[in-house]
């Protein structure tokens, strides 16, 4: 189970948007869009392209497309089997 109290008050704090998926939620905070996801491992390979996160660990793979364009990962965080990354335009 994903902890999604902290990442959905801190998006409607900002008036953002709050998306779940079936082991995934974003949260959308002005420019910049907060992502959790549920991974194998602490250590995943993180590739970011356009409107699409891919998120890869050994045997494991997952593609998750966002709600819009971003450039760069600004922060990586993992925590009890779920890592967070906040992305930025």
């Amino acid at each position: 189970n994903i902890s999604v109290r902290p990442i959905i008050e801190e998006a409607k704090k900002e008036g953002g948007e709050v998306f779940i998926g079936q082991d995934y939620l974003t949260g959308l905070k002005g420019d910049k869009l907060v992502l959790a996801a549920k991974v194998p491992q602490e250590e995943v390979q993180i590739e970011l392209k356009g409107k699409t996160v891919r998120l890869r660990a050994k045997d494991w793979k997952k593609v998750i497309d966002l709600p819009d364009i971003f450039s760069k990962v600004t922060n990586i965080r993992h925590k009890n089997s779920v890592l967070f990354l906040e992305l930025a335009k």
